[in-house]
């Protein structure tokens, strides 16, 4: 968490859970979120439509303070007001003068917070804070039980699977070998095009829906070696087949493939020579693979938890 962002946590007397900072204040809920770019705002507020009464007055007062805030963007629906400021010290500065100057106006216009249950509308009793995609509501306990677990049957329902990865994987390797094969019939080097192998099979993985598991692990490096062998036996196939043409002479493509395949075998030189060109396009399919990883590890957050 930035110092910014901490100092005026303790300030406002807030707590934090997974870099979101929250509390009631002034009887309204509030998150602050820094990261991304971005600074966001966000008061829980019950609102029976987007264009009732109280939205217009909402929408009106952010308005007004748009210019002199500096705000980004705003959007105000049933669930609540969210405003966006750059990630800067003095966008920052903004929003904490901002944050006062909106909860006093939301309270002159009469505008309910922290005591109305965000999913049933209903006075709160019990207070709960649930947290919704890095937004806080206040819920009374029965509600953000039933929003938790309605959360997380959505998500088993929702739950990746290696096979359809797989498939992905595959389909991504086949368009990989693309730029390859385009680049070997022009008579460029073409070994560095395996770090496209590798980008285009992750992507497909993660396209499909593949579950992160040790299967990914595995499966993409195979399908990138794969799929490099055939695409350098077809650059193989098309030189000779060039050279052939350039001396007038002309052979039938299955004629090509048997003498390229029967000169791997026998010449050892030959097979020598696809075994590197082999092992160095699988180093750049390698590198693409690590291109898309994250080197810091991150911390997996629930999109909705009871705080």
């Amino acid at each position: 968490m930035k110092f910014r962002v901490r100092s005026f946590m303790k300030e406002i007397g807030f707590k934090a859970v997974d870099d979101i900072v929250y509390g009631v204040h002034d009887g309204y809920l509030v998150s602050i979120t820094d990261g991304n770019g971005i600074t966001s705002m966000f008061v829980d507020l019950v609102l029976p439509s987007i264009d009732c009464e109280d939205s217009e007055k909402i929408k009106k007062i952010i308005s007004i303070n748009s210019k002199q805030y500096s705000i980004l963007r705003a959007e105000v629906n049933e669930t609540g007001a969210l405003i966006v400021f750059a990630s800067t010290v003095s966008s920052f500065n903004k929003l904490k003068d901002f944050f006062y100057t909106f909860l006093q106006q939301l309270r002159s216009a009469k505008i309910g917070g922290a005591s109305i249950c965000s999913n049933c509308g209903k006075p709160i009793s019990s207070l709960k804070i649930i947290s919704i995609y890095e937004h806080m509501h206040t819920c009374d306990p029965d509600c953000a039980s039933h929003l938790v677990s309605k959360h997380i049957a959505s998500r088993k329902r929702k739950r990746p699977n290696f096979l359809p990865g797989l498939l992905g994987a595959l389909l991504g390797a086949l368009v990989g070998v693309v730029p390859l094969i385009v680049l070997s019939r022009l008579d460029m080097f073409v070994l560095w095009c395996g770090i496209f192998i590798g980008l285009f099979a992750k992507g497909g993985y993660e396209l499909f829906g593949g579950r992160n598991c040790i299967g990914k692990i595995i499966c993409l490096p195979i399908i990138s070696f794969i799929a490099i062998i055939p695409s350098l036996f077809y650059s193989y196939c098309y030189s000779l087949n060039e050279i052939w043409l350039g001396k007038h002479y002309v052979v039938s493509y299955d004629k090509i493939v048997e003498l390229v395949y029967s000169y791997i075998i026998e010449s050892g030189p030959i097979r020598t020579m696809l075994l590197t060109e082999t092992v160095i396009a699988f180093s750049f399919a390698i590198l693409g693979l690590l291109l898309t990883m994250r080197f810091v590890r991150k911390i997996h957050k629930e999109e909705v938890f009871i705080v």
